[in-house]
């Protein structure tokens, strides 16, 4: 396995005050900006403050490979996971599907908005994900035509 490479995720408020700091190894965007998903450490306290600014749906500078981008998070739209080991702690943020009452509340056509988290170029991780996220159980002798069709 390869050497990863940390992403500084600066979060700033400045009628507040605020500036966080920490530092990422996960990043996954929805869009040109908004963060689907993302992992970062750090100390508690940083870690605690940076999840809470990005559930309330903040703002965020990301340097990745020297060059600073601006994304934006969705408010009250994340999973979030807090694991803490003596004086690091970790943040886990993943962004959740839609509701069907969000898509209930738009019109009947808006497909439902699913985000599926699974290894890239794993067929039977992406199968088990999709099996998990749909309502009726799908057969493994149907993977490949299931997948190829999708």
């Amino acid at each position: 396995m390869g050497k990863s490479k940390l992403m500084k995720v600066t979060y700033y408020d400045p009628k507040s005050e605020i500036k966080l700091t920490n530092y990422a190894d996960t990043l996954i965007l929805d869009n040109a900006n908004c963060i689907a998903a993302i992992r970062f450490g750090g100390y508690p306290e940083q870690v605690k403050a940076m999840s809470d600014a990005i559930y309330g749906g903040g703002g965020f500078d990301v340097e990745i490979n020297g060059k600073t981008r601006r994304y934006y998070s969705q408010p009250k739209q994340y999973h979030r996971q807090l694991s803490h080991d003596g004086i690091y702690a970790e943040a886990t943020l993943l962004i959740q599907d839609d509701t069907q009452d969000a898509v209930n509340a738009a019109e009947e056509e808006t497909p439902k908005k699913t985000y599926i988290f699974c290894e890239q170029n794993n067929p039977e991780a992406l199968f088990e994900e999709l099996n998990r996220k749909t309502s009726v159980p799908l057969i493994p002798e149907f993977q490949e035509y299931f997948l190829s069709e999708l």
